[in-house]
């Protein structure tokens, strides 16, 4: 169960901030910035 909660917070938390560079309109640099950490790791 726990893990369920991690995922939903894990995707609440993309969700939110993607919208957050939608208006700040910079989502293009966010999605390349997830990716690359979300791909490679973060260490």
């Amino acid at each position: 169960m726990l893990v369920s909660y991690h995922n939903l917070y894990f995707l609440y938390k993309l969700v939110e901030d993607a919208r957050i560079a939608i208006r700040e309109d910079r989502f293009l640099s966010f999605k390349s910035a997830f990716l690359k950490q979300f791909t490679e790791g973060e260490g």
